[in-house]
């Protein structure tokens, strides 16, 4: 039996009414809750600020525009982001249970889910207030979480996720998990490696000489070992994400780190797939990683940019991201999801 598990956050109410009162209004306000309720400093002047007792500087956000708007209405925006969370999740347990009905669902929350999930367990998870504004570290430790719960094998997932037909998991490798689809802020396979990485390597004791080559799944570029951490298919027991928790909360105070993510948002973006990676460097040797199946976890949303044809009817499994908030369904998948899916028009708001 293999869990399938996908993470979902919930709106929070804040203390105070300030977060309610001073709203950007180039931002869609289903976006909003999701990270200016991070915010501690507000200058009404000019700059939004990000304060962390870890930062020794607030991290500047671009100036907004500023627009009084009432209670009632943020509470009804953040409703609205809920449903459409719920919206995702349904869309992916119904495409599970379609494609492998005898997995076990598990949801990873924060806080108390605030509508009905049948037949799906639920696990919660803390996620320390000082790491809050660290963009996809609640991912880290939701993972987390479920790995000191969960038995093996297991397949842990992003909640944009959605199954079309059955993917064969039949290889014995401990780990399967694919690169990256784009570079971002890995180093090039043979070039000297980057101040971040020597910092995970030398926390972590890997040993220059035993990296290996991978290549990125849309890029096609060539790098030293840079997962993603989309979907994660684990056959036997491990901690590798307790490990990338565990480092996180070391690494942050560190002011070497500080400085790095400072310096360059990606950073910031991608520490946690990063220190992820060095995790499974740590627990796993090379011949025990492989790939996922074929057409497996397919970035939908970089179709555009990939390098090599691909055929959609082949695919196993999609990761959509953004892709259904500017286009149609592919005409071979709407039997299944009809032509538009407006209800999955998912937005980033780590930006």
């Amino acid at each position: 039996m293999v869990n399938f598990v996908s993470v979902i956050f919930f709106y929070q109410k804040t203390k105070g009414s300030e977060f309610f009162q001073l709203i950007p209004i180039k931002r869609e306000m289903h976006q909003l809750y999701g990270i200016y309720r991070r915010f501690v400093s507000l200058k009404m002047g000019g700059v939004l600020c990000q304060q962390n007792r870890f930062w020794k500087t607030p991290i500047k956000i671009r100036k907004p525009k500023l627009l009084k708007i009432s209670l009632r209405r943020c509470r009804l925006v953040a409703f609205w982001d809920i449903l459409l969370i719920y919206r995702m999740h349904k869309c992916l347990a119904d495409s599970i249970q379609r494609c492998l009905p005898q997995a076990e669902l598990t949801v990873v929350l924060q806080h108390t889910c605030p509508v009905d999930l049948k037949g799906i367990r639920e696990l919660r998870f803390v996620l320390p207030k000082d790491f809050r504004a660290i963009p996809f570290i609640d991912k880290m430790f939701a993972a987390a979480a479920f790995e000191e719960k969960a038995t093996c094998p297991l397949l842990w997932l992003d909640i944009d996720s959605f199954f079309l037909k059955k993917p064969e998991f039949t290889s014995k490798a401990a780990l399967r998990l694919n690169p990256v689809d784009q570079r971002n802020i890995g180093d090039l396979y043979g070039e000297e490696r980057s101040l971040l990485w020597q910092i995970l390597m030398k926390y972590f004791a890997l040993d220059p000489t035993e990296q290996f080559p991978v290549r990125t799944g849309i890029s096609a570029e060539w790098i030293y070992p840079y997962f993603n951490v989309g979907m994660v298919y684990q056959q036997r027991t491990s901690q590798i994400f307790g490990l990338t928790r565990t480092a996180l909360c070391r690494l942050l105070p560190r002011l070497d780190l500080q400085a790095l993510l400072n310096e360059k948002y990606s950073n910031t973006l991608f520490l946690h797939q990063a220190v992820f990676t060095a995790a499974v460097l740590k627990t796993f040797r090379q011949d025990q990683i492989q790939s996922l199946p074929n057409g497996t976890n397919y970035p939908l949303h970089l179709h555009a940019a990939q390098t090599k044809p691909i055929c959609l009817e082949d695919l196993c499994s999609i990761r959509y991201d953004t892709f259904f908030a500017k286009n149609e369904v592919p005409p071979s998948w709407q039997p299944l999801l009809g032509k538009r899916r407006e209800d999955l028009h998912m937005r980033w708001y780590y930006e």
